[in-house]
Order: structure tokens, then sequence, then C-alpha cells
């Protein structure tokens, strides 16, 4: 039908009179124009006034009817259906808004559209009280007659006001020194249900909620999903080199006076920059690579942690300064609301151990934000709106996460209060909170942790499950074949079975958490290394049959991974941390002599091969050296180059004749032979949900016939909104 415009109704003036403000966009609807930024967009006639009467609304349905008999004249005719539809376009495409993946203008089916964002209440404009004029004298008027001295009684009522004054002043002050009453979660929504992994922090702009997520073909994104739940939808492109780590150490930040989204992944990594609405594909700020980064509340400054320091620079990333030198990689940094305080997660990686800690924004008074920081391992947390609570991820020793709120103040004249309360307890493990922008709601990732074992079926070339697809990592084997020893995850505890699952026994006990276990060729005892809380992972011993386990040897400075055993049964091989490894270490296990193993520092990841004339290792990844794997002649006592390559536990064959190992992220499996340089394929990983991480790494591991072993993400996430009564 052909469409004839009519004259449209003048439009309403908002309930705010005066300039409607949203986001980084402000309409003033007596000059008819819509501005960003203080520029001008262009938008007039129909639409402008389809936007002003959708923002008298905010949130609230306005139908079609009403546009119809508000907008277009009763005695035009018009195609209306396609007017309006032209008209909230051209709306959108001023908003830089889609239909598909609304973020301002949301269309409801045969019913009329929404305005999503909530709008800036208006500033109150102050009204000063003009002083009472001043009367003049009239010169003509006689002056009055002196007014004789009045004998004033004595002011014997001032003592019972000082004391009722006194008596107020001392209950407030024990009203204020009384505890509150603990903040608690009334109610939990699931707002995603796409069963995809999600990563990292969440940021919000107070109408949308954006997090990183890695769908089946194991892609990142940025996807988005209203705050009040709904579909999950992809917004944002990333550049391959931030899509590449995305999931290991992703983090947002959301500035609203800036309407972008900061997007930052990895050690060492770029920031980049994405408009909210608008562009789809990020652009990079400064040229820095850092480890972890976030805006002031005014949009003005970045702060950025780089290895162990941290810098404060412009919001382009320009202009850095150092303002403190830290022990350990400062990652997940929040401001407070006032811009006062930053705070951050420090990853100590020499005790394996994760605390908050926080510093002035200039860069004094640098302390832990809980005395006892060293036996703790607090993650991510971010305050409410008006600073009162600090909410933040804790780990459990079973690997779960939960959720507590410190409140920071407990009155005008009390500080902080230093006893965070729990608002979580499983079963679900919640992690990266975020409060909302009313702070009422807590947006938090829940998580159920758990995996599947599975192996590499060589004749028909895919994964099926493995000792009944158990929710295990670190399995290793007997001499014989016969019997298996592994990790429960998330439980951290150890276990050992037949290969056909029977016989099953449990061989540790929390508190104590272990990882990474190795049979005795006797097949009598496991040493594998295990972690107590306040301590560090160090070298034990248990039996086959259970009992206590025996510590070997404690780390002094760093923490210890990866006892193997010698063919003989009389010694063990084991190594450091892979980010600072002094050396790898040889214990006699009758002297309990610990030595060095020549020429082995920056070696870690240590594997005796099965005629024990060969000690495997991975070189430690510093700066921009490739990694490689390098071998031990025990009998010549000297190192030479195996391959060079980026290997993932990396072990011998049965045989001895070949090393298996995974690619770094655990994506394909392959080989090289012993004495070989030439690297061959053998597996695609390509199991659904990606690989699992045992409390290292993604692991990978060899079944007795040499035939891959994964352990598989079977765990679920969504976004869930976790409403709390903050008293």
């Amino acid at each position: 039908m052909k469409e004839v415009l009519g004259t449209s109704k003048p439009s309403q003036t908002p309930s705010a009179n005066g300039i409607i403000r949203f986001g980084s966009f402000e309409v003033d609807p007596s000059a008819g124009e819509l501005r960003r930024g203080g520029l001008r967009i262009k938008l007039g006639g129909q639409p402008f006034d389809v936007l002003v009467t959708l923002l008298q609304k905010p949130g609230q349905v306005v139908t079609r009817e009403e546009l119809h008999d508000k907008l277009w004249a009763q005695d035009t005719f018009v195609d209306f259906e396609h007017g309006l539809n032209k008209a909230i376009n051209k709306v959108r495409e001023a908003l830089g808004d889609d239909a598909d993946n609304p973020r301002f203008i949301e269309t409801l089916p045969r019913r009329g559209y929404r305005f999503l964002v909530p709008l800036t209440p208006p500033e109150q404009p102050q009204v000063v009280a003009s002083a009472a004029p001043t009367p003049t004298a009239d010169p003509t008027e006689k002056s009055p007659s002196p007014i004789p001295a009045i004998v004033r009684p004595k002011r014997r009522w001032i003592w019972p006001i000082a004391f009722a004054a006194a008596a107020i002043v001392l209950a407030v002050l024990m009203l204020e020194s009384t505890q509150p009453r603990p903040p608690r979660v009334l109610h939990y929504t699931q707002l995603t249900n796409d069963g995809l992994r999600k990563g990292g922090t969440l940021a919000t702009d107070g109408s949308r909620l954006y997090f990183p997520e890695q769908n089946s073909q194991q892609n990142v994104f940025i996807a988005q999903v209203s705050v009040n739940g709904g579909t999950t939808t992809a917004m944002a492109t990333l550049p391959p080199d931030v899509a590449e780590l995305m999931m290991q150490v992703p983090d947002l930040d959301y500035s609203p006076t800036r309407s972008e989204l900061l997007i930052h992944s990895g050690l060492q990594r770029p920031i980049w920059a994405l408009s909210i609405p608008g562009d789809s594909t990020p652009r990079r700020l400064g040229d820095v690579l850092v480890d972890a980064a976030a805006w002031s509340p005014d949009g003005q400054s970045l702060v950025y942690g780089k290895t162990n320091e941290l810098y404060l620079a412009k919001a382009d990333g320009s202009g850095s300064r150092k303002i403190a030198t830290v022990q350990g990689h400062p990652i997940y940094i929040r401001w407070s609301p006032n811009g006062k305080v930053v705070r951050f997660t420090l990853d100590a990686w020499d005790n394996a151990r994760i605390s908050q800690w926080e510093v002035d924004a200039a860069g004094s008074n640098l302390h832990p934000l809980f005395s006892n920081w060293q036996s703790r391992s607090d993650g991510f947390g971010s305050w409410t709106p008006n600073g009162k609570y600090f909410v933040y991820n804790s780990f459990l020793a079973s690997r779960d996460t939960m959720l507590l709120a410190l409140r920071e103040k407990n009155g005008l004249f009390q500080t902080r209060v230093h006893n965070p309360v729990e608002l979580t307890s499983g079963p679900l493990s919640f992690s990266a909170p975020l409060p909302s922008n009313d702070g009422k709601t807590i947006f938090a990732v829940g998580t159920l942790d758990q995996g599947e074992l599975m192996r590499y079926d060589g004749k028909t070339h895919g994964w099926i499950p493995y000792l009944g697809g158990i929710s295990a990592a670190d399995a290793d084997f007997s001499r014989d074949g016969e019997w298996v020893t592994y990790v429960l995850i998330p439980q951290g505890t150890l276990w050992r079975s037949r290969v056909d699952g029977s016989e099953r026994a449990q061989l540790t006990v929390a508190p104590l958490r272990a990882s990474t276990p190795r049979w005795s060729p006797d097949g009598k005892h496991i040493a594998f290394v295990g972690l107590k809380p306040g301590g560090r992972w160090s070298i034990y011993m248990i039996s086959v049959d259970g009992g206590d386990a025996q510590l070997l040897t404690a780390p002094q400075d760093n923490f210890y991974s990866d006892p193997n055993w010698s063919p003989d049964g009389k010694q063990l091989v084991f190594s450091e941390s892979p980010l600072a490894p002094k050396a790898i270490h040889i214990l006699d296990l009758q002297s309990r002599r610990v030595s060095d193993l020549p020429g082995s520092k920056g070696l870690f990841s240590s594997r005796w091969s099965p005629d024990g004339h060969f000690i495997l290792a991975n070189t430690a990844s510093v700066g921009s050296d490739p990694q490689k794997l390098m071998l031990f002649d025990v009998n010549r006592q000297s190192w030479e180059e195996c391959c060079e390559v980026s290997a993932n536990y990396a072990d011998f064959s049965r045989d001895g004749k070949y090393i298996y190992f995974s690619d770094a992220t655990a994506a394909s499996f392959y080989r090289v032979l012993l004495g070989g340089h030439k690297i061959q394929f053998v597996a695609k990983v390509d199991v659904p949900g990606g690989t699992k991480s045992d409390d290292f790494w993604y692991w990978t591991g060899l079944a007795p016939d040499d035939s891959p072993l994964v352990m598989r993400d079977a765990s679920t996430q969504e976004i869930y909104a976790l409403d709390v009564d903050f008293p």
C-alpha cells in the first residue's frame, strides 16, 4: 500500500521537564534534538516523537495503538504499520540498536515496544534563598525611647538539654557499634540456559549482561543476555589473539560514562574496548601488554597490572606511571565506587594461593584485605554501587567457589567489619559476582563442576567413556596394567581400583587434596603431590591399601609437582612450579636425601623412562623463548633437545620407544620417537565441552595400551541472578 505521511501530533513534555538522559545519549524534547557525547545525531519528525514517547514510559510497554493515537492524526490516511516500522527503524539506526539483539528498544510482537535502558535521574535545580531586605530607616521617624534593662533569670534549663543531647549521642554510638543483621540471599533466578561454557568476569550496563562464552566448536565470543533472562546472543567478534586465551583469565569491565566494554584476557595481553551499543569489533587501547585492567568510575583513568606491578594511566592506556609493586600477578582489578581505592586479586604463584589486596588510587597504603591472607584463596570481587559491601568468591578445598559479602563499614564511627558473611553454599559453585546497578541483585556464574574420563579408540577414531565415564583425572596404571589410581574431580580425593572399576577404594580424605599420582613399580605404594589448607603442594606417599599419607618432602619457597618413580623404585624425581623452576630434584627414598639434577634449572614436569636411562622434562615458558622437550641421559649426565614444542603432560609410552604429549590447550595428541625429532600427529581431542583441567592444567594421559586419555568438561555453567537483602 502506498504510504502517505500525515502530520504527527505534538509530543508531550517528559515528566522530568527538561533534557532526558540515558547511557551516553540525551534527548532535548523542546529543541527536538538527540545528542550523544554532546554531538547532535540526525533524527527528526515522527521517529523523534516515537523516541520521546517511549522515553516517557521507560521499562513499560507502549502499545501500537497508543503510538497511533498519539502520533498520527486521526483524519489523515496513512499506512500506519509501515510508517511506524520505518520510524522505529530510524530510531534504532540513530541509537546503534539492533532489532534481533535489542539494547534500547524491544519489540513485543503484536503488542508494541518497550524502552529497555533506565533513564538517568534529572539534576535537581538548586534554589538559593535570597536574604530578607534590610529595612531602611525613615529620617523623619523619631528615635524610640531607651528601653529599660531587663533582668534575665539564670539559665537552669541549659543543663537538662545538655544531658539529653549527651544521652542521644551515646545512644547513637551504641546503635552504631551494634552488629547489623547479616545479608542473605532471598531468591535465585537462572538467566541463561544454553549449556555453553562461560568464563571470567561479567559486566553490565544496567539492562544487559556481558560475558565470555565458548561454543561447541571451541569458538570464543562475547555474549549478552537481558538482566531479566532470556535468549543468549553473540555480540562481538574477538581478534584471534584475544579469543585464543579468552577462557583462561578473561576479564570484562564496563564504563557507563564511556559506554564501552573493556576486554582483556591472559598474561601480557593487549587491552580492547568495545562500544556499547554499536560496534561489533573491539578496538585496541594503546600498545601496552598487561595482566589485568579496569577503568575508573568516571571513565577517565585506567589501572592495569603488569607482571608484579600496578600502573595508572589515561583511559586509552597512555601516560602510564607505576603506583605499586606486589609479590605476584595482580589480576581481576576493580575500583571502589568513589574512585579512591583499587582492589585486586594477587596471584602468588610461589605458593599457589590467591588473595584480595588493595591500594589507594595514588599508590599508598598497599595491604592485604585479610590479615590471614596467606591461608586463604579469595578470587574476584566487586563493590555494591553504594560502596557498602564488597562481594567476592572464595575457593574451597573441593575447588568449589562460594560467594561472600564483606561489610565495608558498620556505621559512622566504625571501620570495616572483618567477618565476611557466606551468601552461598552448594550445590552450585558460584563465581565472578557482579552487583546490579541498583545494588539489590548479584549476578554470578553458577557451575556444577564435573568431568568425564574418556579414551581415544584407534579403531573408530573417536572418544569413548573410560572407567564408566567417572569424573576423574590424573589416571596412572600399575606396571601389570591391572590397577589404576586417579583423582576425583572436583573433590580432589585419591582413589584406586582395578581397570574394570571393581575393588574401588578411597585412599585420601579432605582436607588433604591430591594430584598427579604415580604407581610404584612393585605395585605397593602411590606417590602423589598433596595440598593441605594453608600449605603448599608437597610430595606424599601412601599404601595402595590406604592408611595415613606420609609426607616425603615439603618445599621452602615454591611448590612441588609430578613425582615419578625410578624403575627400581628406590628414587623419586619431581619438579617445581612451571613459572620459576629452580631445578628438578631426586629423592632417595632410603636416606630421604634430596639432590638436584645437573643442568636442570628452568626445567619442570619431569618423567623417568621405563628403562631408567632417560629423564624427560619441559623448558619453562620465559619471555619469547620457544618451549622445548629435553632429555637427560642418566649415564652421561647431560641434556639434549628432543624437539621444539609446547608440550602438555608429556610421558613415555609403555615400552619407552615414544614420547606422547598434547599441545598447550590439549586440543590434539602427538608423539615423537625417542632419539628422533619428527613430531607425529596421533589424534584430535574433539570431545563435547572441550577438555577439563586438574589442579594444574588441562590433564591428558595414556592408558595401558598407550591410547590417549582426557577428561572432558561435563560441567554446566549458567548465569544466575541472586536477589540479596543487604541491610
